[in-house]
């Protein structure tokens, strides 16, 4: 009798064992808790320079976002091996960490550019919960933001500031409302809509649904400016620096080529994460004691700049 009481608890410690073994390095099949939003990056065959800031970009995601959030990546499969291979940084990062769900991509989703694979229902079915931050490679999130994810409470879409103000655009990063998107996206007005970017059909859609009843929210254009920065917050028309102390959004992108120095060099000193995706910022012209404007603007492709530099990174 002891021996075969002895016999059942070895088999039920070499079955909990073996569960325990299979859930390890497993962020695909790992059981996981109902997230109160997700950052979806999306992990596709792209030049090869550009893998070197996916380290980047998953670290900072997962050093911004809420606590309670998970960090989504929908890859290719072909990802996994040809990429991640050379970075073994990045392979231990999306395997162990507890936030991170790993999500493949149907073949039909395969080899498409990322507004494609957005503009497909299948992506936000997949999603992990409701409050979706799409996250693009040519941005990050900026931690001295004065705002916190909290102030977005009840906005079913949000982008970076553009020209219309209400809404902004999602082109690199976005915060939406997956049911409303999937709302959206079953309308019949949607394939109406034709080949457009996918924020700029949301955005669309959210009014015309708003008129037939709906009481959706877009962002306002203040709101949009707390998201992510507006040249009028640092730059007077003439290209002057406003010292704007209240400046610090939540998503700062793109080399801001059309900003001023100063105002570029404003922002960068806000958001310095800024730099690490974009190495023709780490010229030493750009930022230290003696920045040189003209031999910067250079690095970075812009014209010769004259202006005189009295802000220092």
């Amino acid at each position: 009798m002891i021996r075969f009481l002895i016999a059942i608890i070895v088999l039920q410690w070499c079955f909990c064992l073996f569960l325990l073994q299979s859930n390890e390095g497993n962020n695909t099949e790992r059981s996981r808790p109902a997230w109160n939003g997700v950052a979806a990056l999306l992990f596709l065959r792209r030049p090869k320079w550009y893998y070197k800031r996916y380290n980047v970009l998953v670290d900072n995601a997962l050093a911004n976002i809420p606590l309670d959030w998970g960090l989504q990546i929908f890859y290719e499969r072909e990802f996994l091996s040809e990429v991640l291979q050379f970075h073994r940084g990045l392979e231990r990062r999306l395997q162990q960490h507890p936030r991170v769900v790993l999500t493949e991509l149907p073949p039909s989703l395969s080899h498409l550019k990322p507004n494609r694979v957005w503009k497909d229902s299948w992506v936000w079915k997949n999603a992990v919960a409701d409050r979706v931050l799409t996250i693009n490679g040519d941005g990050v999130l900026c931690s001295n933001s004065q705002k916190t994810w909290s102030d977005l409470e009840g906005i079913d879409y949000i982008g970076i500031p553009w020209n219309h103000g209400e809404g902004g655009d999602g082109s690199t990063h976005s915060l939406q409302n997956r049911t409303v998107v999937l709302t959206a996206m079953n309308s019949p007005y949607w394939h109406q809509l034709g080949e457009r970017r996918f924020d700029t059909r949301l955005v669309q859609m959210i009014r015309r649904l708003n008129e037939e009843g709906s009481q959706y929210r877009l962002a306002t254009t203040e709101e949009t400016e707390w998201f992510g920065p507006a040249k009028h917050q640092l730059m007077a028309e003439n290209g002057t620096l406003i010292r704007n102390t209240g400046f610090g959004p939540l998503v700062v992108t793109g080399t801001l080529f059309d900003w001023s120095y100063e105002a570029r060099n404003w922002v960068i000193g806000t958001c310095p994460e800024l730099k690490a995706i974009f190495p023709s910022l780490h010229d030493p012209a750009c930022f230290g004691a003696r920045p040189d404007p003209s031999h910067c603007a250079a690095s970075l492709g812009l014209p010769p700049c004259q202006e005189s530099i009295t802000t220092t990174i």
